[in-house]
């Protein structure tokens, strides 16, 4: 079976072409405007060591390109998902969906890793004309480039499965956050729990599934919560790099899979069917009561654990509400209130 079909690789780098260039525009501004910064700021104060450029610093705004670029684009190129009349259309396309899909997400990380590779070009030209002021450290970004590609590929993943599993653009950015950060919230309440509550285990017993820093994704977001603003990078270890990469192609895989077997009838609705939309409620939901029970477990403020099991049922019936823009769907959401109950008990 051909995965790749040229016309529509090249139907989707057209489609993309504008979004690629504007995000192609603001990341080539500060890789010009860093590496010139640099050489200007050593020839005004006369430094005496040469300045190493090395990891984010080729580009720092390249933390965009999983939290924005490859949302965006993906966004941009399968929204006929969401609009049934588009969706009817691309289905009845004489294409294989494991062809449509392989070869769209072909194009998607075709303009990624243009704008990557031409960024950095940019900055190491102009490292080389300055190399009286810079030296390159290659090692380290080439590495840093690496773990940008594979955040990329897991963010894709994911918002591949939400799009596929639901239909509309809020449903789509609340099921890919959920997917992408809720297993990693609960992994680490529950190992910050247990190590509260005991006192031979440690963090490091856990393995790399007990450091949140394992998945680069959830490690530039501590980053940015401790005012850091990078991607998280570790230049001794490659065990983010290759963990991320593997969760991330698996779940494209796993899109893949959803994408074939995905109905034409989903589009504009919440979820492709209840039991879904249970989870999705279930699962956001159940951000809130795992901090309720993190927080019961550890300084008992029950006026917070009281406050946050409130916010999760206003949130519960909220997201039904929103998403199907029908009252008689609260009643319906109703036994998945039991199901959540005993989540929070086994979390306990």
């Amino acid at each position: 079976m051909k995965l790749i079909n040229k016309g529509l690789y090249r139907e989707g780098l057209r489609q993309l072409k504008l979004p690629a260039i504007i995000f192609t525009s603001l990341f080539a501004i500060w890789s010009i405007f860093g590496p010139v910064s640099v050489i200007l700021n050593s020839i005004r104060y006369g430094q005496g060591s040469k300045y190493i450029l090395s990891e984010e610093m080729i580009n720092p705004f390249f933390i965009f390109t999983f939290s924005a670029y490859i949302p965006v684009m993906a966004l941009s190129l399968f929204n006929f998902l969401n609009k049934r009349n588009q969706s009817d259309f691309y289905h009845s396309l004489p294409h294989k969906r494991e062809t449509l899909f392989a070869s769209y997400s072909l194009s998607i990380f075709t303009w990624l890793i243009f704008t990557i590779l031409i960024c950095s070009f940019i900055s190491i030209v102009i490292c080389f004309f300055g190399a009286k002021y810079i030296t390159i450290h290659f090692p380290s970004i080439l590495k840093y480039l690496l773990d940008i590609l594979a955040a990329c590929v897991f963010i894709y993943g994911a918002g591949m499965i939400a799009m596929f599993i639901t239909g509309t653009l809020f449903s789509n950015i609340v099921t890919a956050l959920l997917i992408i950060f809720l297993p990693r919230i609960i992994i680490e309440l529950f190992t910050t729990s247990v190590q509260s509550q005991t006192v031979v285990i440690h963090n490091n017993m856990f393995g790399f599934f007990g450091d949140s820093s394992t998945n680069l994704v959830f490690g530039t977001v501590i980053n940015l919560l401790n005012n850091q603003f990078s991607v998280y990078y570790d230049s001794g270890s490659f065990i983010p790099f290759i963990y991320t990469l593997i969760v991330g192609i698996l779940y494209t895989v796993a899109a893949g899979f959803l994408f074939k077997i995905r109905k034409s009838e989903t589009a504009s609705t919440s979820a492709s069917n209840s039991r879904i939309q249970t989870v999705i409620r279930i699962g956001l939901s159940f951000v809130f009561c795992s901090l309720a029970c993190y927080i019961l477990l550890g300084i008992k403020e029950y006026i917070a654990v009281i406050v946050l099991y409130i916010v999760a049922i206003i949130v519960y019936f909220s997201y039904e509400l929103i998403t199907t823009r029908k009252l008689k769907s609260l009643k319906g959401a109703l036994p998945g209130l039991a199901i959540l109950i005993v989540l929070n008990i086994a979390f306990i």
